[in-house]
């Protein structure tokens, strides 16, 4: 069995039992985890500020990785480690091809979303009116604008991520062939509709090797564990990729191992089995 050092895992439909909520099970794997050396790390693809409150609850201790692999923070303090953030002008570019094309887009650096016109509806996710323990401090954290130049005066030099919306869980089409001529960026998804635009050298593979190589732990001594599309490459690069029993049928038979569905403690599982050896 693998020497695993460390172990990465993805937050929602992963980890957490809703938003803000994790398994508690999953907690105590982690703790034990911990407590034998091997560190959990978080990858998310929200931000720092979005998941801090759930960072400190839940005991996440040593780095954190954000923005889809595109900043890796201290989980306490959340001092920021390394960053990979979008070139200006090819952010530019990728604001204004979005706005042309879909009209509804977030953009983040660690600690701000900054949101492209608020239509009737529109709802971040961490502002969902069903999850009550939201964390108030994301309200000063969140920046409706008007204009692309709006956002990129928040941006600028710190955009880490773009995540565009396509009405009615449409595709991207001509969009995609436009954003691979605007620059070099990494593109991926996690949900229907929904485009998530990096600089290249994220994702959550990078993020991942990122901190391996500050850590010097070597690929096969690290575990993954994740559910969807954006989690593909780090369960693949890994020495030991997991993917929970309710993953993408495809996320699955990329994986190493299949674990438990998340709302049955998957991660709980897999780090039973391959760091505590129960």
């Amino acid at each position: 069995m693998a020497d695993i050092k460390i172990v990465m895992t993805d937050l929602d439909g992963t980890f957490m039992h809703s938003i803000f909520n994790p398994f508690p099970e999953n907690v105590e794997a982690m703790h034990k985890s911990q407590a034998k050396g091997v560190p959990v790390v978080a990858v998310t693809a929200r931000n720092y500020n979005c998941a801090s409150k759930l960072f400190r609850a839940a005991g996440f201790q040593g780095h954190v990785i954000i923005n889809n692999g595109s900043a890796i923070h201290d989980a306490q303090t959340g001092e920021t480690l390394w960053e990979n953030a979008i070139p200006d002008p090819w952010l530019y570019e990728a604001l204004r091809l979005s706005m042309e094309h879909c009209g509804v887009m977030e953009a983040y650096t660690s600690n701000e979303a900054v949101i492209y016109k608020k239509l009737p509806g529109y709802n971040p996710f961490y502002q969902r009116e069903d999850e009550a323990d939201v964390d108030p401090s994301l309200q000063r954290t969140r920046r409706f604008v008007e204009s692309i130049d709006e956002m990129m005066n928040i941006l600028s030099g710190h955009g880490q991520l773009v995540r565009v919306r396509f009405p009615n869980n449409e595709g991207p089409g001509s969009y995609y062939e436009s954003l691979c001529r605007a620059g070099e960026f990494l593109i991926t998804t996690s949900n229907p509709g929904i485009m998530e635009i990096m600089a290249a050298g994220s994702g959550k593979r990078g993020g991942c090797q990122q901190l391996a190589r500050m850590l010097n732990i070597a690929p096969e001594n690290v575990m993954t564990i994740g559910d969807q599309y954006n989690d593909v490459g780090m369960i693949i690069w890994a020495g030991i990729g997991v993917a929970v029993g309710s993953a993408k049928e495809r996320v699955k038979e990329l994986a190493d191992y299949v674990s438990l569905p998340f709302d049955q403690g998957g991660v709980a599982h897999a780090i039973e089995k391959f760091v505590l050896n129960v």
